[in-house]
């Protein structure tokens, strides 16, 4: 499955060694999952360098380059995977965590997975990247307990790592506090879709939406977004109530039976990729009111940016320092239901604005966010 050596490659990047990389994730394509996306783009765009990329997952369709494993995380199957990767000699390996991704169909933490990452520590360099890190909330006490067993599974993770990387600079700041000598740097992450163009005022003509409707989208964020569910329920009020015409567009498994709308919602369901990204480019203005803060660990957020759109969001303890660098996001400090609102009122009555912060922020990503970007990011720390 992998070649060796070493190489000079003559095409677009010259490097001087060519890495033999697995990445291991819990499920892949067909399945519906933002990490094993990640997983896919990230492997090409390393392939892409000259390295040799092969991803193992649990769940997937298996390939020439991708491995499909029994689905268990306990020790006797991580014993069987530690067999396989010895077979592969691989030269780095990389981990894509979350406590959901390798937890038990009980929920339960295995910490049988820090064994099998020693393990792996021996055999070659080792990478986790952390897409989460463990969920505890003061004011839901159902978590207290699961949130500190998945935290001290997290940590026993990290330090039996040569390299942790995460997209979010509060997350990497919190981790740096655990250990004096952990070695955490950013990695963003990118878009998993391809802008595929489409006629945008026919697309508007076919779903109804009258030429002076400004698209509002939630795409994505989970209980992030729906236990923020007032924000947007005050704002298509108000919006209501000052005859504002707006459009709401919910993807990313966003429901309508959150919120109370008093405007038109186009809920398309299940779509795919290059559908998303049209409906993506019909879209004005990309909403981000979470309870958390705007997050630069959300694909869906990238993929906002990648599509031109100027973001709203709210700015919390997750929200990364960044985005005040970037003119095309504006961010209401929480608690601030009126600043949010004022921000989106302003941003649609002025149309000439919208669309040349929406354009900075496709310049913002192409500068930092491609998978081109982030692999070779990737490379120049573990090389």
């Amino acid at each position: 499955m992998f070649g060796s050596g070493y190489a000079w490659l003559g095409c677009n990047t010259t490097i001087e060694k060519i890495l033999r990389i697995v990445v291991i994730t819990r499920r892949l394509p067909p399945h519906i999952c933002g990490i094993g996306d990640h997983s896919v783009f990230f492997a090409d765009a390393l392939r892409s360098l000259g390295h040799q990329v092969v991803i193992i997952a649990a769940q997937g369709k298996p390939s020439d380059n991708i491995t499909i494993i029994e689905d268990s995380w306990c020790a006797k199957a991580l014993e069987k995977l530690i067999h396989q990767l010895n077979h592969l000699k691989p030269d780095h390996l990389v981990l894509q965590y979350t406590p959901l991704a390798f937890s038990t169909n009980s929920g339960r933490q295995p910490f049988s997975i820090v064994d099998f990452w020693r393990s792996c520590n021996k055999l070659c360099k080792t990478s986790l990247i952390l897409h989460e890190t463990y969920f505890r909330l003061w004011w839901y006490p159902p978590c207290w307990i699961s949130g500190t067993v998945q935290k001290r599974l997290l940590k026993q993770l990290v330090c039996a790592s040569d390299y942790v990387f995460s997209a979010s600079q509060p997350l990497i700041e919190e981790i740096k506090t655990w250990e004096n000598d952990i070695d955490i740097d950013y990695l963003p992450i990118g878009s998993n879709f391809q802008v595929n163009t489409v006629a945008k005022l026919e697309m508007r003509r076919e779903h109804a939406i009258p030429p002076d409707n400004t698209v509002l989208t939630l795409f994505g964020g989970g209980n992030a977004l729906r236990w923020f569910g007032f924000y947007v329920n005050r704002l298509d009020k108000f919006l209501h109530k000052h005859r504002i015409p707006i459009t709401w567009l919910l993807l990313g498994g966003v429901s309508g039976k959150w919120f109370t709308f008093h405007f038109p919602v186009i809920s398309p369901g299940f779509i795919s990729a290059s559908e998303l990204s049209a409906w993506l480019q019909i879209t004005d203005i990309l909403l981000y009111p979470h309870y958390c803060g705007l997050s630069a660990k959300r694909g869906t957020l990238m993929a906002g940016l990648q599509h031109a759109l100027p973001v709203i969001g709210t700015k919390g303890a997750m929200t990364d320092r960044f985005w005040d660098d970037v003119p095309g996001v504006f961010l209401a400090p929480l608690p601030g239901l009126k600043k949010f609102s004022k921000l989106v009122i302003e941003i649609i009555h002025d149309r000439n604005l919208r669309e040349k912060k929406g354009k900075s922020n496709r310049d913002y990503y192409h500068m930092h966010f491609t998978w081109e970007k982030i692999a070779d990011r990737f490379t120049e720390k573990i090389s």
